[in-house]
């Protein structure tokens, strides 16, 4: 049997067969391959390959200090990878790469992995002078769309951990002629657990990322790739100036001085169906300090103190947007016309892009619309400066403590908004003004009410027709304004109005002209289309009136009524001469009818 005794000692002398050996032999042999296959030959294969791929078919340096593979754990470690741009600048690097595979799940035929796990990753895509990313050349081919058919089954994945630590990503645009722009998240913090493209096999990830000035980025939720869902919510707080806008600053003379911007949501994605779906809800975005300049010059166009946008919800594809309330709080805003009577916000937002208009496709279904819902948009604690800069002295116009409430703004084409506005006028004077007003239908109901509002601001436009001057006068009204594109007729006032404390001078001679206490309107009524204006009743009070006959039988009131500029158009602002039938055509055939009572 293989077994002897000698000298009171037992020897197998099986184990000194070939037999033996064989067996025992073949399986250790095998095994000293494995190990050294696994070890010591496919780090370096891994290694060589990668490097000599890159360097052959992309012609990018890649340098990597250390593969390890432990053909037993199924382990696969590589540390310190760094590829660089062909240009050899860095494009991708990392400390460390781990991976886990288990082999067991592979009977059921899964491709499991345990733990795939990135440290220190530093990914930097730029945009280069020609306007292409830097990895463009890594990017696959661009293929023909394939049907579901053709696709078929995904591929058995499962990942019960994939986790990047401490990662950092840059995004740098080189093709702006202006501005680098630049904008890092350092550290990127991501993990993803037990990710499956088996059957409703849901994960759960979570992304945390910060820059260097303390904005951050909070991305938690759950997935399932078979069928793709997923809902999550997610959080953006603390961004300051927004350097996007450099993108915008090469179409408008304007650039956003500071900004702080805030963002959170919840959403869901559902691909479960034949249809995309896609719903945001708890939408809230903030702005802080926004402050809007000219890039030549130190004024400040516009300054916001918060805008807040609440209780947001979309739902596609239904086309649905609803918004609880939209406040904003501390607008400072500057406005003025140029001698040549342009808005300096026309200048400034003024854009050449001429977009070339394709003929609608009348094959192509149309996009069903938006259906907007805005419950309440307010504004408080607000101020306007305008001026008028055409005539020799500047019109100056303030409103400060600026209050408006608008109610249900719809994109319904039969909606109806209410509003409600007050604000002071140069300090002095009140505005109050509350109706409906719909958009879409080209109506407008209001009641207005006007109080203590000063004629001074106003003197530049009378001293440019007149050699008049204002010393003091307050105008105020009370009435509705009704308005319909299709009514008839299309504007009508109605009300009462006065012009109290009013006093003028004559700057020819330097003494009063015109001086009353009050002079009020009643039953007033002003319409276009048709034309009406009446007046039941004017009473003036306290009149006072200067009027001086020289001896050439002139009139001190034609000398102060006369235009400033007497002297004849030049021969460049001489018009062409007038057909005869466009002079008819332009003249009224009606004078605008006035009637007092």
């Amino acid at each position: 049997m293989g077994k002897q005794k000698e000298n009171g000692k037992i020897k197998f002398s099986f184990i000194k067969s070939r037999k033996f050996k064989w067996l025992i032999g073949v399986p250790l042999g095998l095994i000293v391959i494995h190990a050294a296959a696994g070890f010591l030959l496919l780090p370096y294969l891994i290694k060589q390959q990668l490097v000599n791929q890159f360097d052959k078919q992309f012609g990018r340096q890649l340098t990597i200090e250390n593969v390890r593979v432990n053909p037993y754990a199924l382990t696969l470690t590589i540390t310190n990878f760094s590829l660089n741009d062909p240009d050899g600048k860095q494009f991708l690097s990392f400390d460390e790469f781990y991976g886990n595979y288990e082999l067991f799940t592979f009977i059921k035929r899964i491709w499991s992995f345990k733990q795939i796990r990135l440290k220190r990753p530093a990914f930097n895509i730029r945009i280069n002078k020609a306007g292409g990313v830097n990895f463009a050349d890594l990017l696959p081919p661009a293929e023909k769309p394939k049907s579901q058919d053709e696709i078929g089954d995904p591929v058995r994945l499962s990942f019960d951990r994939i986790a990047i630590e401490m990662g950092r990503l840059s995004f740098a645009d080189q093709k702006r002629p202006n501005e680098f722009f630049q904008r890092i998240l350092d550290p990127v913090n991501f993990e993803l657990t037990d990710l499956s493209t088996l059957p409703d096999k849901q994960a759960v990830y979570s992304l945390q990322a910060r820059t260097a000035h303390d904005e951050s980025i909070q991305w938690t939720g759950n997935i399932t790739v078979n069928p793709l869902w997923s809902e999550g919510h997610l959080k953006i707080t603390g961004v300051k100036k927004p350097k996007l806008w450099a993108y915008l600053r090469e179409l408008f003379d304007v650039e956003i001085t500071s900004a702080g911007l805030d963002l959170e949501l919840s959403y869901r994605i559902d691909g479960r169906a034949q249809t995309l779906q896609l719903a945001l809800d708890d939408v809230t975005y903030v702005v802080k300090d926004f402050m809007l300049k000219p890039v030549e010059g130190d004024d400040e166009l516009l300054g916001l103190k918060q805008l807040k946008i609440a209780g947001g919800h979309m739902r596609w594809p239904e086309s649905k947007v609803e918004i609880e309330s939209v406040h904003f709080a501390g607008i400072k805003g500057k406005a003025w016309l140029n001698e040549r009577g342009v808005l300096n916000w026309q200048e400034l937002f003024a854009t050449e892009t001429k977009v070339q208009q394709e003929p609608p496709d009348e094959s192509k279904q149309a996009e069903p619309s938006w259906q907007v819902l805005v419950k309440t948009i307010g504004i408080e604690d607000s101020a306007l400066h305008f001026e008028d800069r055409g005539p020799k002295q500047p019109v100056v116009v303030d409103v400060s403590d600026l209050t408006l409430q608008l109610n249900n703004l719809s994109s319904s084409p039969e909606s109806e908004f209410d509003y409600k506005l007050n604000f002071n006028l140069n300090e002095q004077g009140t505005v109050a003004s509350s109706g409906k007003i719909g958009p879409f239908q080209r109506k407008v109901s209001s009641v207005i009410e006007v109080s203590q509002v000063s004629l001074l601001p106003f003197q530049p436009y009378v001293s440019e027709v007149a050699n008049l001057e204002l010393k003091s006068g307050q105008l105020g009204f009370e009435g509705k304004l009704l308005f319909h594109e299709e009514g008839a007729p299309m504007v009508r006032v109605t009300g009462t109005g006065n012009i109290s404390e009013f006093a003028s001078e004559d700057t020819l001679v330097k003494e009063r002209f015109v001086v009353w206490k009050t002079l009020a309107t009643k039953g007033l009524v002003f319409e276009l289309m048709p034309n009406r204006f009446e007046i039941e009743e004017i009473s003036w009070s306290e009149p006072y009136g200067k009027i001086l006959i020289a001896e050439d039988q002139s009139v001190n009131l034609a000398d102060v009524l006369a235009p400033i500029n007497k002297a004849g158009p030049s021969s460049t602002d001489q018009q062409e001469p007038v057909a005869e039938s466009e002079a008819e055509a332009s003249t009224p055939n009606e004078p605008f009818p006035v009637k007092v009572k």
